[in-house]
C-alpha cells in the first residue's frame, strides 16, 4: 500500500470529521440564539402590561418575585449555553456546571408558577396543593440529574472549544420526565375543572349528531383553549418531542439542540397564563368592589330620599320626647 495514498485517505477522512462537527456546532449555536433572541421579544413586548399586572396585587410579593426571577434566571440560562456552545473556554466543566445549575432554579421556579395558577383553579384544596408539591419536588429532584450526567468535552473543531459528552447514562432522562409529567398533569387537572363548570346542552331535539357535536365542541374550546390551556398542550406537545430526540437522537447534537428552546417556551407559556390569571382576578375583584360600593351608594340615596320634608326643608334628624308620667 502507498504511504502517501493512506496519508491522503487520513486527512480526507480527519477533514470530514472536522466539517461535520462544525455543522454541528454552528447548528446548535444558531438555534439557541433565535431561542434567546424570541424570549427576549416575547419578555419586552410584555413588559409593561406584566409590571401593571404584578402591582396591582401587592399582597403577593413572593409570587411576583418567582415571576421576574424565573425570567431573568430563564435568560441567564441561555446566555451561560451559548457561551458553552461559542467560547473557546478551554475549560468546559465549570461552565457547563453553571448552566446545569440555572437550568435547575428556571425549571423549579416555573414550576412553582403551575403551582399557584393550579391553586387558583381549585381554591387552594389543600389535597391538590399537596399533590403537585411533591410533583414540584420530582421535577427538581430530576434535574439534579444533569450534574453527573452531563459532562464537557473538547469540541471536535478546536480542543478549545466544548460540547456535551455523548456517553450520557440513561437515568439522566428524568430531568425531561419530570417536568413533562407536571406540566401534563397540570394540563389535565385544570382542563377537567373548566369542563366541569361549563354548560352542556343535554336536549336532543335537533338530533344526535348536532348533540354530540355541540357538547364535543364545548368541551374542546373549554377544556383545550380557553384560559391559556392552549399554551399548556404546546408546552406538553414540545416537552414531548424534547424527550423523544433526547432518548432516540443520533447524535449529540440532535439529543439536546432544543432543550433551551425546550425551557423558554416552557417558562414563557407559564408566566403568560399565570399573568392572564392575575389580571382576570384584578378585574373580577375590582368589579365586585364597584357593586358592593355602589350597592351602598344606592341605599344611601333610597335612605336619604325617604326622609321627609317640614316647609320645604329635609328632616334630616328626628328628635323623640317621653314625658315622664
Amino acid at each position: 500500500m502507498d504511504p502517501s495514498t493512506a496519508t491522503g485517505s487520513g486527512d480526507h477522512s480527519s477533514s470530514l470529521v472536522t466539517s461535520e462537527g462544525s455543522s454541528d456546532t454552528l447548528a446548535t449555536i444558531c438555534v439557541t440564539i433565535g431561542t434567546l433572541v424570541l424570549f427576549l421579544w416575547e419578555v419586552a413586548s410584555r413588559t409593561r402590561s406584566d409590571i401593571r399586572t404584578l402591582r396591582s396585587f401587592k399582597s403577593r410579593r413572593l409570587q411576583s418575585y418567582n415571576y421576574s426571577l424565573s425570567r431573568i434566571v430563564t435568560f441567564a440560562y441561555m446566555v451561560t449555553t451559548l457561551i458553552f456552545q461559542a467560547a473557546p473556554l478551554g475549560s468546559c466543566k465549570e461552565t457547563l456546571n453553571a448552566a446545569n445549575v440555572l437550568y435547575l432554579i428556571s425549571v423549579s421556579l416555573t414550576a412553582l408558577l403551575l403551582i399557584y395558577r393550579i391553586r387558583t383553579v381549585f381554591l387552594n384544596d389543600k389535597y391538590i396543593s399537596t399533590i403537585f408539591g411533591f410533583l414540584c419536588l420530582c421535577v427538581v429532584g430530576g434535574c439534579t440529574t444533569l450534574f453527573p450526567g452531563f459532562t464537557g468535552m473538547a469540541s471536535k473543531t478546536s480542543a478549545k472549544h466544548c460540547t456535551i459528552s455523548p456517553a450520557i447514562p440513561p437515568y439522566v432522562s428524568a430531568f425531561l420526565i419530570g417536568h413533562l409529567l407536571d406540566t401534563s398533569l397540570v394540563f389535565i387537572f385544570i382542563a377537567a375543572r373548566l369542563v366541569e363548570r361549563c354548560k352542556m346542552d343535554v336536549g336532543t331535539s335537533h338530533g344526535v349528531g348536532k348533540f354530540v357535536k355541540a357538547n364535543f365542541t364545548t368541551v374542546i374550546s373549554t377544556g383545550l383553549l380557553q384560559e391559556g390551556q392552549g399554551l399548556y398542550l404546546s408546552t406538553v406537545l414540545l416537552q414531548l418531542v424534547t424527550l423523544i430526540l433526547f432518548l432516540l437522537g443520533s447524535s449529540i447534537t440532535a439529543r439536546v439542540i432544543i432543550l433551551p428552546l425546550n425551557l423558554a417556551i416552557f417558562n414563557a407559556a407559564a408566566c403568560r397564563v399565570y399573568i392572564s390569571s392575575q389580571a382576570r382576578k384584578f378585574e373580577e375583584e375590582s368589579a365586585r368592589r364597584t357593586k358592593i360600593i355602589l350597592s351602598l351608594g344606592i341605599a344611601a340615596h333610597h335612605r336619604e330620599n325617604s326622609l321627609p320634608y317640614l316647609g320645604g326643608v329635609k328632616i334630616t334628624q328626628t328628635v323623640e320626647t317621653f314625658q315622664e308620667p
